[in-house]
């Protein structure tokens, strides 16, 4: 369901979905109608602990905007929870009046 509040509701945009082997595009119109679909499967995993080499992600990249004939430059990006944050900080524990 589309959230008409949003502005990506207003304009031609694009989606991109990562995960481990595969990542797939999709582009809708202003209405919200699908206008491209394109999905491209890996052989070997683009997502693991790390992005170490960053060539076939790229790849994948230029293949899923063709396939899905992208036009628009405004993109959501969607890739698995787990990627989102990069580090993790521990505070020791403060008196109030330490902060």
């Amino acid at each position: 369901m589309a959230n008409h509040s949003s502005p990506f509701t207003k304009k031609i945009h694009s989606g991109i979905s990562i995960h481990s082997q595969a990542i797939r595009g999709a582009m809708v119109n202003e209405k919200g109608v699908l206008t491209g679909f394109g999905e491209m499967l890996v052989n070997a995993p683009i997502l693991t602990d790390d992005i170490t080499d960053p060539k076939p992600l790229i790849q994948a990249f230029q293949e899923i905007k063709t396939k899905a004939q992208f036009t628009s430059p405004y993109v959501a990006l969607c890739f698995p929870e787990k990627y989102a944050f990069s580090r993790q900080f521990q505070l020791p524990k403060l008196n109030t009046g330490e902060i």
